[in-house]
């Protein structure tokens, strides 16, 4: 008796759910209903797991993972309208003033202003700027590897025409003239940018700097000593078209 039941469910497995009551399906269908609406986190894991499975998933591109326009300082200088906005990689020198970092480029003329993400107490231009690239582009950090501390360390005894007295009564103008790198950041191009009495309606010093560049990462960091004395005399203030190269 018992083996033909079996033989009767294992070959007859539609027959067999016909015997169950109907009251009792729809009682089931009910409670699993309802377990999953009083569970509402279930479902959005569910969904988020169907969408990352799925091959649309991985076409949505990486705000930070974009393949940066390889350019030169001369180039963003000549034809920036095409590179504003973009993520690109650039070599340059790096010099700097009380007012900020220039890029320059000893092949041209001009020069570009060089900005940490997350720099704080900008004037509102430069933290304009730094919103729209941060809100595109998800970064508001620079890449800290090895490079970076290099770069960073450098950066900081850069001289800037402005000394500091040591306890000996001397003054240090810092160790270092420019820095060499390559950088990979956002170029933000001023428009319409002119030169009128010694005056820029750009970037930096004077305004002088027709694009900003909001770096992310930077390598191949090379410091150059600075040409200045050691002594506590002033030296002549570097500009871009005196920076040693």
């Amino acid at each position: 008796m018992l083996t033909g039941d079996l033989k009767v469910q294992d070959h007859r497995p539609a027959a067999f759910l016909d015997e169950i009551p109907n009251s009792l399906v729809l009682e089931c269908k009910v409670t699993l209903i309802a377990r999953f609406r009083s569970r509402p986190s279930v479902l959005l894991r569910l969904a988020l797991f169907a969408w990352m499975i799925s091959p649309l998933y991985s076409q949505v591109p990486s705000k930070t993972a974009q393949t940066p326009i390889r350019t030169t300082v001369c180039e963003a200088l000549s034809h920036p309208e095409p590179l504003d906005g973009k993520m690109v990689e650039i070599h340059a020198d790096v010099y700097a003033s009380w007012e900020g970092a220039g890029l320059s480029d000893g092949k041209c003329e001009g020069a570009g202003e060089l900005v940490r993400p997350f720099q704080h107490g900008l004037a509102k231009p430069y933290a304009d700027a730094l919103r729209g690239v941060t809100k595109r582009y998800g970064f508001e950090d620079v890449v800290r590897d090895q490079a970076w501390q290099e770069f960073d360390s450098a950066s900081r005894r850069l001289y800037t025409g402005m000394g500091e007295t040591l306890p000996d009564g001397t003054t240090k103008w810092g160790d270092y003239g420019y820095i060499s790198a390559d950088f990979a950041g956002v170029l933000v191009i001023k428009r319409n940018f002119r030169v009128k009495n010694g005056f820029g309606n750009g970037w930096g010093h004077l305004g002088m700097s027709k694009f900003l560049l909001v770096v992310r990462s930077v390598s191949n960091v090379s410091p150059h000593p600075c040409a200045c004395p050691s002594s506590g005399k002033v030296p002549p203030a570097l500009s871009p078209a005196q920076t040693p190269h």
